[in-house]
């Protein structure tokens, strides 16, 4: 990527031409920490949204308290929100 694809605007997020010599550049630059970082914070942020999702599907489904159906409610509009967008 070129200085000026770089502050070009509106900015392009592919660029052009793709070359795998980009990634392997990076890497010679930055080395791996930057990103095995990236993945283990990616992996992690991953399998907390799955486990807090699990144990709040869990409780709604199951156990019987005030207001359920109201946060059942909210939590599908919610999603179907996030999905529209």
């Amino acid at each position: 990527m070129t200085t000026i694809q770089f502050v070009a605007y509106p900015t392009q997020w592919i660029p052009d031409p793709l070359k795998l010599s980009n990634i392997a550049d990076a890497l010679q630059l930055l080395g791996w920490r930057p990103f095995f970082n990236s993945t283990l914070l990616a992996v992690c942020a991953i399998l907390g949204q799955t486990v807090f999702g699990m144990m709040a599907a869990f409780a709604i489904a199951l156990l019987r308290f005030r207001f359920r159906q109201g946060l059942l409610l909210v939590y599908i509009q919610r999603a179907a929100r996030a999905a529209s967008t």
